[in-house]
């Protein structure tokens, strides 16, 4: 696959080379171990701005290897879709949302589409309120205007208004509501397992009991460890890396009933009220907006 250059005003696009640095068979990002250097860090030209947007194009395919960058970072996809993996786990971001990355978080972009996203870089000291946790947010209308309006324009401003627009932004960030499209990485070994397992093969039908034997650990345990860390039961977490996993298929053009079968779903009718149920639209209809 090509792998993606950051464009526009980068300084120094210290992205590592491929295959220096890779992902596991279930497509999350390696932890970095003691022996492991992180992830190196992209420097950006922002003109000392508390708030700066880069407009950026992607083609299907296109790969960001992971990354770090001292600021936080709102990365919006005006069209397309476009997946961000972090050692904490999946987030998929469709057109008409974003992501939130907090700063000097390692994290790698896979484009699985032809992509128009926009990136709004926020200096470390106004992203206190905004959370060390990534999360895919709902983009309302005011926001996604000063996106577009920071990244198009040219036109100089003095420093209070962007400060002004610094506040603004930060509180619709925080404020707004957080979308179902992500699935936590528990730090359980036992759950790390099953992670990768299923999201290998989402139609793996064993139970939680099923696991506990496999892993070596009790079913309560994981439960309950489960619930801590990722606030859902065993039945939600493992539907929540089924239904981001046939995004992925979806949007390579796989058929709804191939996909259905393929992520576990008995039929393509029970496959099709659960993708509703979660993302608000059938397949076909969420793909088509």
């Amino acid at each position: 696959m090509e792998r993606g250059q950051f464009r526009g005003a980068c300084r120094r696009c210290i992205l590592p080379a491929s295959g220096q640095r890779g992902r596991n068979e279930a497509g999350t990002m390696k932890r970095t171990s003691g022996n492991t250097p992180p992830a190196p860090i992209v420097e950006l030209e922002t003109d000392g701005r508390p708030v700066h947007v880069r407009p950026m194009d992607f083609a299907k395919g296109t790969v960001i290897d992971p990354h770090r960058h001292r600021r936080g970072q709102l990365i919006y996809a005006t069209s397309g879709l476009f997946v961000v993996r972090t050692p904490a786990g999946i987030w998929m971001v469709p057109s008409l949302r974003g992501v939130w990355v907090p700063p000097m978080t390692e994290h790698a972009v896979s484009l699985l589409t032809d992509t128009r996203m926009r990136s709004a870089y926020i200096a470390p000291e106004a992203c206190g309120v905004l959370g060390q946790t990534c999360r895919v947010i709902s983009v309302p209308s005011v926001l996604r205007e000063l996106i577009i309006y920071l990244g198009d324009s040219r036109s100089p401003h003095d420093a209070d208004f962007h400060q002004s627009i610094a506040v603004v932004m930060t509180g619709l960030i925080r404020e707004v509501s957080t979308a179902s499209l992500s699935v936590p990485l528990p730090e359980n070994d036992g759950l790390r397992q099953i992670y990768r397992a299923l999201t290998e093969d989402p139609s793996d039908q064993r139970t939680l009991k099923d696991w506990a034997r496999a892993v070596g650990g009790s079913e309560r345990t994981l439960l309950r460890r489960l619930k801590d860390e990722t606030g859902m039961s065993f039945r939600q977490w493992r539907q929540q890396i089924r239904l981001l996993c046939s995004l992925e298929r979806l949007a390579s053009g796989q058929p709804v009933t191939t996909v259905a079968l393929d992520v576990g779903y008995e039929t393509a009718s029970g496959f099709i009220t659960a993708f509703r149920q979660t993302f608000g639209a059938t397949p076909a209809a969420y793909f088509e907006s």
